[in-house]
């Protein structure tokens, strides 16, 4: 694709949004640097003021990922009998002691618990390693002030 190709399907996605279009190209990661640069109000050059820098945080927060909320182990154990499956197979369990079957009720509720452990065990695997990996990970940026790095 030519330069002027390029800068043709550039003005066209503008335009596309001056007219109120949404499309894939208003994704800020599908962008030029430039055009968001714009977009922001920030000279890239002289990147912003301190003061600027300081309204924007007052006013969006700190750049940062929302964090989830960390769940407890008494809550990844209790979400474990959270489900249609365990319903059904608990009211199975319920029913067959209803009628005297005590060893298909005792059947069905180790099932149930063993269900119970196995999942568990793997969730909270899984969700502590993303917390640690969460704890390895940090970002760090060279930002402009003042028309300093």
């Amino acid at each position: 694709m030519s330069q002027q190709e390029g800068n043709g399907e550039l003005q066209q996605r503008r335009e596309h949004r001056e007219e109120g279009g949404a499309s894939v190209a208003d994704q800020p990661w599908t962008r030029e640097w430039r055009d968001i640069a714009e977009q922001l109000g920030v000279d890239p050059e002289q990147g912003l003021s301190e003061s600027e820098a300081q309204e924007r945080l007052e006013k969006y927060g700190a750049n940062r990922l929302r964090e989830a909320e960390r769940k407890s182990t008494l809550q990844i154990f209790v979400d474990q009998f959270k489900s249609l499956i365990v319903g059904l197979l608990a009211a199975a369990a319920v029913l067959s002691f209803a009628f005297g079957e005590i060893v298909e009720g005792v059947a069905i509720a180790i099932v149930i618990l063993i269900n119970a452990v196995i999942g568990f065990v793997t969730e909270l695997r899984a969700v502590r390693s993303m917390e640690a990996l969460q704890e390895l990970s940090s970002v760090n940026a060279k930002v402009r002030r003042d028309g300093q790095a």
